[in-house]
């Protein structure tokens, strides 16, 4: 049923705040379902977000002031709501780093695993995991340690004896194993989010990095969501998850992005930004001539070499030698560029890192997350997969 108070909608706020565009939507939950009632995407002030991370704060305040205005003003007559007080954030950025954390306990195997047994273990590995990797994520991003804040962490798996088990409570086991996906940021990152929720009074919000969201909210066969690669090209940067043997092995943010392509456009050609630009979309959306598209395209490879050796180095740190899954799930609108798809089709990927099959491209669109109607009909395009996945993510936990 609907989530209601007052005899009214209770609704809740989706927020991806992109580099290019501030993506917004309305939400309330039925019946275990999200459903989007409102969305807007609105272009960012150029410089405000710069590789997704905000520089503007009161720029891009002002932009989710006008959004959440222009949908309320829009469903207020067919909907009956409770303005949003909760938000959900999607965080991204190269600063914005997971990795997965295994912790083991023992117990008697003889004795059924009780709920407040579980709960117990849980929260005690919780609340230290983040603490106890704290020095090696820095070592490895190379922030200082006092600079990191926790961004999530979350429990994403369960081994009961080594098999993995939706519920390890009543099941009998002399070991579990915790699976956590722990995610961190510079403390600058999150206060600037925090700056916002106060402006709006959120009364309480959530924060969850992209590429994580949209690898635990897949709906496609179960074995390509526990065995795949996930690719968001963004304005300013190429987000990565890796799923492998239904595990969360990672998430990478390298920042490498449309706005990339669109520099490099611009440098060859000798134009202003907002020209390449054009011209960029018009090549992705094949309004160009055959001389002009050979042209572009021409420009176009040598970025989108660059591109798929970042995303190849990016892999490596991820898995290392370990096998990789092979097929691919692209979303983000930088995605829809015909050199993205060329350059993962004649790149060297089986020369270059463990791949028992050669990648396969596919398009991930929004249809594909899970537990999500979208009421509006205008959540459709590749660049609205992670509000959709961040709103998902947030009613699932």
């Amino acid at each position: 049923m609907l989530s209601m108070s007052n005899n009214k909608i209770n609704t809740f706020l989706s927020i991806d705040i992109g580099t290019e565009n501030l993506k917004i939507a309305l939400c309330t939950v039925h019946f275990n379902t999200v459903e989007i009632i409102g969305f807007k995407k609105l272009p960012q002030v150029r410089g405000s977000v710069r590789s997704s991370f905000i520089i503007d704060i009161a720029s891009v305040i002002e932009k989710i002031d006008l959004g959440v205005g222009l949908i309320i003003s829009e469903v207020k007559d067919e909907y009956d709501i409770n303005l949003p007080n909760t938000a959900v954030f999607g965080v991204a950025g190269e600063s914005v780093l997971g990795k997965t954390v295994h912790i083991e306990f023992v117990r008697k195997k003889n004795n059924v695993i009780s709920e407040s047994e579980f709960l117990s273990i849980v929260n005690a590995a919780k609340d230290g995991v983040f603490e106890s990797v704290k020095p090696n994520l820095a070592e490895n991003s190379l922030i200082d340690e006092h600079l990191l804040a926790e961004v999530t962490t979350e429990l994403i798996g369960i081994k009961c004896d080594g098999q993995y088990v939706k519920e390890a409570v009543g099941v009998s086991a002399g070991n579990i194993e915790l699976v956590f996906y722990v995610a961190y940021a510079p403390q600058i990152y999150l206060d600037s989010l925090s700056k916002i929720a106060n402006k709006f009074s959120l009364s309480a919000f959530k924060t969850f990095v992209e590429p994580f969201a949209i690898s635990q909210t897949l709906d496609l066969d179960v074995n390509y969501a526990n065995n795949c690669v996930v690719v968001d090209i963004g304005g300013g940067t190429t987000d990565v998850a890796v799923m492998s043997n239904k595990e969360l092995v990672g998430t990478k943010i390298y920042g490498i992005g449309g706005n990339t392509f669109t520099q490099y456009i611009a440098d060859k050609l000798n134009i202003n930004f907002d020209k390449a630009e054009e011209l960029k979309l018009q090549y992705s959306n094949q309004k160009l001539t055959h001389t002009e598209e050979v042209e572009l395209s021409r420009i176009i490879d040598k970025a989108a070499y660059v591109w798929a050796r970042s995303l190849e180095l990016a892999l490596l740190k991820l898995i290392d030698t370990k096998e990789l899954p092979y097929n691919f799930y692209f979303c983000g609108g930088s995605s829809l560029l015909p050199n993205i798809q060329q350059i993962m089709i004649s790149y060297p990927w089986q020369q270059k890192l463990n791949f028992v099959k050669y990648p396969k491209f596919n398009y991930l669109f929004p249809n594909k997350i899970k537990d999500v109607v979208d009421k509006t009909r205008t959540v459709n395009s590749l660049s609205d997969v992670a509000v959709m996945s961040l709103a998902s993510y947030f009613v699932k936990k």
